[in-house]
């Protein structure tokens, strides 16, 4: 073997060598993101036995639970994609259902007079009173999505059951239902996968006792 070819075969071995080890890291990295993306889920998730009772408090947390899960599918997306399993859930997953006045977070239940849900984004649909997700991708896409509603204001009276009807756009925010729903069916592909094992030990049950 020349000089030449003995050098450009040591050279090919650093490269293999080098690709293989950003390979590793690259996937490394990956499940690193993947782990933080379920622990940061998981926060949220169980805040909520604490504020049963304390619907001000739950609506900030339902912003927040939303936004986490959001992104736990979103790191979770090519696994997603890998299987038909997967691609079922995307597309298919029927999340739900909840009523559509359950998904307004700014307005008291009572206060509510009619919805229009005809604007609803694509995967979103109504069932009579009764909203469904279709695929998680439908509950990863719900970002800016809004809705029409009257309802009845309450006014400052001598009548403390005063109201006054009003009318507008507010944010459509899925309550936690749907948010636990779309995180146990991630779940359920990564373990389907044997990823979930790797992930961690910290199972999240919705049917421990107060949960």
């Amino acid at each position: 073997m020349s000089d030449y070819e003995f050098n450009n075969e040591e050279k090919n071995e650093k490269v293999l060598l080098q690709a293989e080890t950003t390979e590793a890291f690259v996937e490394r990295r990956r499940f690193q993101d993947l782990f933080d993306a379920r622990s940061e889920a998981l926060e949220p998730l169980r805040k909520w036995p604490a504020l049963r009772n304390e619907v001000r408090d739950q609506r900030q947390l339902r912003e927040e639970t939303h936004a986490a899960v959001r992104t736990y599918l979103t790191e979770s997306g090519q696994l997603f994609r890998a299987t038909d399993f997967g691609r079922e859930l995307w597309t298919e997953r029927v999340l739900g259902p909840v009523s559509l006045s359950e998904s307004i977070p700014n307005l008291d239940q009572e206060q509510i007079v009619a919805v229009d849900g005809r604007k609803l984004p694509d995967g979103i649909q109504m069932r009579g009173e009764k909203l469904l997700f279709k695929g998680l991708r439908a509950y990863h896409g719900l970002s800016d999505a809004f809705v029409d509603v009257e309802y009845e204001k309450r006014v400052i009276s001598a009548n403390p059951n005063a109201t006054k009807p009003e009318g507008g756009t507010v944010p459509l925010v899925p309550p936690k239902k749907i948010a636990e729903e779309a995180f146990e069916a991630t779940d359920e592909l990564l373990g389907e996968l044997g990823v979930l094992g790797q992930l961690t030990g910290d199972d999240y049950d919705p049917s421990e006792p107060g949960l």
